[in-house]
């Protein structure tokens, strides 16, 4: 894996490439090459956010700074549900399976024939497919209703979370 590009790193129950769980925040991306750590309005000190290019980093952290929960999330593949229903698939991170941003919903179900769709959320045009793993994390794809692909990875501890910074 190599950390300055996110098409090598691979998402697992553990995390998303450099993200381990458990790994310390600042330690992490002191190790990234120059990205940005965009000025988020968030008034959650325990999360955080870094981009590195093109893929926005979420994570949640304990008090110590620990990574809790961590998405990988394309922003530039997040086309808009009501009018674009193109596929388009670009490089990241993904998993040993092979799912990554543009993968289709077919291809997720197949290479995870257990895969749960949770109970639907305010927002029914990213519905979150999760993937439970006997470590305890589990792995969540949004998938974009619209154009059927993945475009947001994550592994939280249990559920992902709806909301960062509220």
């Amino acid at each position: 894996m190599n950390p300055a590009d996110p098409s090598t790193w691979i998402v697992s129950d553990t995390g998303i490439g450099p993200f381990q769980l458990g790994s310390n925040w600042k330690n992490v991306t002191a190790q990234l090459p120059a990205g940005r750590a965009p000025n988020e309005e968030c008034p959650n000190p325990l999360a955080g956010f870094f981009d590195l290019a093109g893929i926005r980093i979420a994570v949640f952290l304990d008090d110590s700074g620990a990574i809790l929960g961590v998405s990988a999330g394309n922003p530039f593949q997040t086309p808009n549900a009501a009018t674009d229903s193109g596929r388009r698939p670009l490089g990241g991170p993904h998993t040993l399976e092979g799912i990554g941003y543009g993968s289709t919903v077919a291809e997720l179900t197949s290479a995870y024939p257990s895969i749960e769709r949770p109970a639907p959320d305010d927002n029914e045009n990213f519905p979150r497919f999760i993937q439970r793993t006997t470590a305890r994390p589990s792995i969540s794809f949004t998938v974009n209703l619209a154009s059927q692909a993945v475009n947001d990875m994550g592994v939280w501890p249990d559920s992902p979370p709806y909301e960062y910074c509220g």
